[in-house]
């Protein structure tokens, strides 16, 4: 196993990032509140589904109609493929059996990380934005929140604050709608603040090309362990970073690491530090514009 991580770095910041506090702080109540909420959700969400799998053990025959189908969320179209009738008017169309799987998917619905995920096969546009603030567990929302801090610290000195939120958002959303355009189809729930804070590593780069960074690493082979750290230049450390990121897009476009977010978010933050730069919203000089 040979793990990298990011230590810190020697570019100074001239004031406290208050806003990057604040979206390092929302994220960690939004996981904390999801959290708490899981297990009722999913346990709601299990009986549920008992009701239903017992409704057709007790009414094999039932169907439902294709426009209730349709209302259903992605992760439960599918398994209810083969009980959609032919027809809204098909005679084995159950009320009952629909009642129950509605019931079922509000219930899914109620699942916080299917609540505030995006999903490509539903879309929603709000879920472009609540999804960058949620995770799918401590290592991820912590590895994240390490990124946040030390690109966001920096950015946000530079930026202009409403530029810098914009930039945040902005490639959350690019992340997002990369990924629905690699997968469209996919009922899994796109969660994390990666593809926002990789936006926020495209403007270091572009930024703050030399600034060293201290990256630490981690080798377990069999018996032996290594451990150490040493300094990059920013211009080495993110191309390489971005160009692994379109690796394994290509290699794995639907793995369960949300790639293609990440090469979106980048691309866009791209784009948006060259309009910033236009617009003058970045400062030169100690965090002024």
């Amino acid at each position: 196993m040979f793990v990298i991580f990011p230590l810190g770095h020697d570019q100074e910041v001239y004031s406290q990032p208050w806003l990057t506090y604040g979206l390092i702080a929302a994220c960690c109540l939004v996981f904390v509140w999801q959290s708490s909420a899981q297990d009722h959700a999913l346990s709601e969400l299990d009986a549920q589904l008992f009701g239903v799998a017992r409704y057709l053990d007790e009414v094999p025959e039932a169907r439902i109609s294709p426009s209730v189908a349709d209302q259903l969320p992605a992760q439960l179209r599918g398994p209810a493929f083969e009980l959609t009738a032919a027809t809204d008017d098909d005679p084995d169309v159950d009320f009952e059996l629909e009642d129950q799987l509605l019931a079922a998917g509000d219930a899914l619905r109620r699942v916080p990380t299917l609540r505030l995920g995006y999903v490509p096969a539903d879309g929603g546009v709000g879920r472009m934005v609540t999804s960058m603030f949620a995770h799918g567990g401590w290592m991820h929302l912590i590895g994240n929140m390490v990124f946040l801090l030390l690109t966001g610290a920096v950015i946000e000195c530079f930026w202009r604050p409403a530029a810098f939120v914009g930039l945040y958002l902005l490639a959350g959303v690019a992340g997002a709608l990369a990924h629905r355009l690699v997968d469209p189809t996919s009922a899994v729930p796109l969660v994390g603040a990666s593809g926002a804070i990789a936006g926020l590593m495209a403007a270091f780069l572009l930024g703050h090309a030399r600034t060293r960074i201290r990256l630490g690493y981690f080798v377990w082979f069999f018996f032996a362990i290594r451990a150490g750290a040493f300094v990059v230049p920013a211009l080495v450390v993110i191309p390489l970073w971005a160009a692994q990121q379109v690796f394994y897009l290509w290699l794995e476009p639907t793995d369960g690491v949300a790639y293609a977010a990440h090469v979106g978010g980048f691309l866009a933050g791209v784009a948006a530090t060259f309009g910033a730069r236009h617009l003058r919203w970045i400062a030169t000089d100690a965090g002024r514009a």
